[in-house]
């Protein structure tokens, strides 16, 4: 059994014999291609204004198999991407089809 908050609280509040209901786990990706970053040399810090259709963390289907994006690169022409055992793909955007974006907050 996995170290968590969720069986922590179940054994302080004297839980034995319960049912209990499954925990969820939560992942929360940035909306925007910004991040916390330090202004040096008095620039203003440079953040990409456009959007490429497909962005990190977007489930797409190749070849009869979901993929995870990884990354967007070649001007969003190429994408990198992990399928379920963390084998990496480069493959041309045109190959792939969009099943679920991945940005904000997913269950």
């Amino acid at each position: 059994m996995e170290k968590s908050h969720v069986y922590d609280a179940f054994v302080i509040a004297g839980g034995t014999t319960q049912s209990r209901s499954k925990p969820y786990k939560l992942t929360q990706t940035r909306r925007n291609n910004r991040s916390v970053q330090t202004n040096r040399k008095g620039h203003k810090p440079s953040v990409r204004r456009n959007r490429y259709r497909l962005q990190p963390n977007d489930l797409v289907k190749y070849i009869k198999s979901l993929c995870k994006v990884k990354c967007v690169h070649s001007y969003g022409k190429y994408v990198i991407l992990v399928n379920k055992t963390g084998k990496t793909f480069d493959i041309n955007i045109k190959k792939v089809e969009m099943v679920k974006y991945g940005k904000g907050i997913q269950f």
